[in-house]
């Protein structure tokens, strides 16, 4: 995952949803301009190839998110 807004608290997040992954701060808001992330939160689906292969602009719930990674 990645914040891109520096001033939130990460932490606190992180510790109320029992998150175990990383979260990467973006203090310069590089992701935010070459993704043109125009709502918080955006969500994308990377391939192996890392290429952008599905993007979801608003809440995600659990659902949602499976049918994002396997569209059966």
């Amino acid at each position: 995952a990645i914040n891109i807004d520096p001033r939130a608290n990460v932490k606190k997040y992180v510790n109320r949803l029992g998150l175990t992954f990383p979260i990467l701060i973006d203090e310069r808001g590089k992701v935010n301009e070459n993704y043109q992330v125009i709502a918080i939160p955006t969500t994308f689906l990377l391939n192996e190839k890392g290429i952008i292969i599905n993007k979801q602009i608003g809440e995600l719930n659990e659902d949602q998110l499976k049918k994002m990674i396997n569209p059966q």
